[in-house]
């Protein structure tokens, strides 16, 4: 798998930086202190826009990256082409696009834990 490097972008002036301090400090120093309050925090890997640093951190954990930098899934095709994927719905859609397999799902509830 190839390696993810998730950067904080500007969103005044699109500049990346890969550590929150060094965007704190490009904005006080380059756009003026009061434009802290107006700047949204964008994930580079998908584009997406947060008003939180912390939003934007917990996203980053969620959906790009185990820790070290290397997003990383226990779910993998079972056939040759060993795709990793990150959900069991896209491995039945997977299943079905690439290897012309159905597989049905099954909804099933019980009264109680035991």
């Amino acid at each position: 798998m190839s390696s993810i490097v998730c950067e904080i972008k500007c969103s005044i002036c699109d500049t990346k930086f890969t550590q929150k301090k060094n965007l704190y400090a490009h904005l006080r120093n380059i756009h003026g202190s009061d434009s802290l309050a107006v700047n949204n925090f964008i994930c580079t890997v998908c584009e997406k826009t947060f008003k939180v640093q912390k939003t934007l951190d917990s996203h980053i954990k969620k959906y790009h990256t185990n820790g070290n930098g290397n997003r990383e899934t226990r779910i993998i095709c079972p056939y040759d082409c060993n795709e990793p994927l990150f959900k069991y719905s896209k491995l039945r859609i997977h299943l079905f696009e690439k290897h012309n397999i159905t597989i049905e799902v099954k909804e099933i509830r019980f009264s109680t834990i035991a």
